[in-house]
């Protein structure tokens, strides 16, 4: 009877539980393998949700610009500036494969992206997003994939200091060090949002 009690049991999982695989690097087309055969594996392998990052600076298509162009409304996705064609291949192979699509939207973006483009000397530009920006960004996002992304998440892990969000800590005057990363995602979520 012992013996019983101490044998291991299956695991239940409920039936209706997701499995989302991101592998951007793959499906953007970073790797050179072949892509339908990548996307038709997804519903071998049991993917019901394929997630990527939307990068401002990888859809925008001089990100060194430090001066925003005078013919760039960034809300608007059909503007020359940008270039969705790896996006809407990604899309295009999972909805061919039934597979669901969660979008982040996120940065960096483009230096001109920055409050002080002046600080940004290679890519990417982490440092102080102008919420405007971003928030014009994931409008031109939600434009150009209504009806056809399942789900957004806003910013791409934003507590990993020097990689996404700069600077992690800031000096205030009368207040002393503040998480400025914390308080920046907070305003880009509701931005985007």
């Amino acid at each position: 009877a012992l013996a019983a009690l101490l044998a291991p049991t299956t695991a239940s999982a409920a039936t209706n539980q997701l499995s989302l695989l991101q592998d951007d690097r793959e499906f953007l087309g970073q790797t050179g393998e072949d892509l339908n055969s990548a996307a038709a594996e997804l519903k071998n392998l049991g993917v019901d949700i394929l997630r990527t990052n939307v990068n401002f600076n990888k859809i925008y298509r001089t990100p060194r610009d430090r001066r925003k162009p005078s013919d760039f409304t960034t809300s608007d996705p059909d503007n020359r500036h940008y270039d969705w064609s790896a996006m809407d291949r990604l899309v295009a192979l999972a909805k061919a494969n039934d597979v669901r699509i969660l979008m982040t939207i996120t940065g960096p973006g483009p230096f001109f992206s920055s409050e002080k483009p002046s600080r940004c000397s290679r890519l990417p530009c982490t440092y102080k997003p102008k919420t405007s920006e971003f928030a014009g960004f994931a409008a031109a996002v939600a434009k150009r994939y209504r009806g056809k992304a399942d789900y957004y998440a806003i910013w791409n892990e934003p507590n990993i200091g020097k990689t996404w969000l700069t600077p992690r800590f800031e000096k205030r005057r009368g207040v002393g060090t503040i998480d400025y990363a914390a308080a920046k995602y907070r305003q880009l979520y509701f931005a985007g949002y």
